[in-house]
This record gives C-alpha cells, structure tokens and sequence, in this order.
C-alpha cells in the first residue's frame, strides 16, 4: 500500500525548503520515497511541476501521473480522481483544489505507506497543511505500467501455486455443482416419466427419429430413452435380457412399449430394449431401438 501525501504552503518556497529537509530524511534512510513533485503556482495562477525525485529514478511517476494529478486537482478539485492512471478520494482533491492558489506551492509525496507517518511528522514540522490520501498497491502498479515506466511485477512461486490451488479447489466446486444439478435434474426426469403418459409430442418425436434413420440410409434407431431407475427393478431384467422385461415398465416407457405394440408392430416395427450406459458400473439409461427390417430386428 502507497500513500499520496500533500503540504500545501502559502508562498512559492514553501515546498522548496521541505523538500530539502525529504532529501536529508532519505539519505538518512529514515524514511523511503518514491516520488516527489513541486507544484508552484506564480502570481498569474499558471502553474509549474518541477523536481520529481525518488531512490528509484527511474520508477519516478513525474510525468503522466503527476500532470494528470495537478490537472485535475485545479480543474475539476470538488470530485474525486477517478482517471486512468490514479484514482484519489474528494476530500483530499478538494482540499489541495483550495490550497493552491496563485502565489502558493505544494509538494506532493508518494512514499511506502511503512514510511508515510515518519514523513507525516516531518512536515508538520514546516509550516503548511499536510494532507494524505491513500493509493492501493494494485493501483500504483497499474498506473506505473499504464505510462510504460516499470513493466509487471512477475508473481512469486508461492503466488503461483496459490492460483494453482484456488482454480483447483474453484473447479472441483464448480464440477461438484453441476454434478449436483445434473442429480437432482435427473431425479426430476425420472418423477415426470414415472407419472406421464404418452402425448401426441412424444409420439412425432419418435415417428421423426424413424424418419431420419431410414432417410439416412439406416435399418434402425434409438427411438426412445429414458433413465432405468424408471423401471420397477433399476433395469435389471432388461440387463439380463429377461422374456418378461416389459412388466418393469412403468409411467411414459410403458405408454411407448404399448403403443409399440399396439400401432407399430403391426405396421412391421420391431423393438429392442437395451442398457445403453453403465455410469458407476450400474445401468444407466434405456434405450428402445425401434428397427423396421428383419435384419435390423
């Protein structure tokens, strides 16, 4: 975490004089700058930036980042920066929009925020108002690298493999999830079958399923499916292949065989009933592969 800090003065040297005292405080290693800006603003309100310094020269933010701070703070002082490059609370824009008036300076500071109240007592001890505002570390960082002067910080190992961890446990949440809804969408299909019966919707469903195969060059189809733990016994005697497989049927399956029996054997169908997956080793899903040759049977 940064922290912008401001002391305004009423006259053009004020700024000057702390921050010789800042230079002595540095190289005294008593406090850690980052970087520094004189605003000074002459007698005809224009006003001047000078003598950005920091240990770090060439991390310095005397460009973009001040200029756009000034700017904003004598142009648009009653709101907050919001700009692409800081973003300072209202407070402390407001304050320094009414401190800097033609014949005044101010010096701004952007310091560690470890180091920001050994500095904040230094400037008391100068006359001037001492503001501060505070700037998150993830802001400065994205201001720094949106002028070009410092490129990304890389992430440590342990960060890394904290990612790592977190996608890792986001993942499984969310594969837990969708097994969840998957059950319990599952468990719904099954209450509805058990309970519906055959509609004129689910009857062209399967007509257009026999339509398509046979124009497709095919002598069969799944026609039907549903899941087995419709059936009285899970699907075990379709399992097995047992003669009297129908008697497990209950709800729309049993409405399908029926209609099967009643309206599409006679037309020269033949019906087949068949474990089609076995999730967990278990049955799964039924499938009535309606065939219309006798090969296909």
């Amino acid at each position: 975490m940064s922290e912008v800090l401001a002391a305004a003065f009423d006259d053009l040297g004020g700024a000057d004089d702390v921050l010789h005292e800042l230079r002595r405080l540095e190289s005294e290693h008593l406090v850690e700058l980052d970087d520094a800006c004189i605003a000074q603003a002459d007698e005809a309100g224009r006003v001047h930036l000078k003598q950005a310094i920091g240990h770090r020269l060439s991390d310095a933010l005397h460009g973009r980042f001040w200029h756009e701070l000034v700017h904003h703070i004598l142009h648009h002082g009653s709101q907050a920066v919001e700009g692409e490059h800081c973003k300072l609370d209202r407070a402390f824009c407001c304050e320094l929009s009414e401190a800097l008036k033609p014949g005044t300076s101010a010096l701004f500071v952007l310091v560690r925020q470890a180091s920001a109240d050994m500095l904040v007592e230094a400037l008391r001890k100068h006359r001037g108002r001492v503001l501060r505002s505070t700037l998150p570390e993830h802001e400065r960082e994205e201001l720094e690298m949106a002028i070009g002067m410092r490129p990304p910080r890389p992430a440590s190992a342990s960060e890394l493999q904290a990612m790592m961890v977190r996608e890792g446990e986001h993942e499984a949440a969310v594969a837990q999830q969708r097994r969840e809804e998957a059950r319990a969408r599952r468990r719904q299909e099954i209450e509805r079958l058990r309970r519906g019966g055959l509609r004129p919707e689910d009857i062209r469903s399967i007509l257009q399923r026999c339509t398509d195969a046979a124009q497709a060059g095919h002598d069969k189809v799944i026609a039907y499916r549903f899941p087995s733990e419709v059936c009285l016994d899970g699907g075990r005697a379709i399992n097995n292949d047992e003669r009297d497989w129908p008697a497990s049927l209950t709800g729309q399956p049993r409405a399908v065989y029926e209609y099967w029996r009643n309206v599409l054997r006679p037309a020269g169908y033949h019906l087949r009933a068949k474990i089609l997956n076995y999730p967990g080793g278990m049955p799964g899903d039924v499938g009535f592969i309606l065939s219309w040759t006798s090969y296909g049977a």
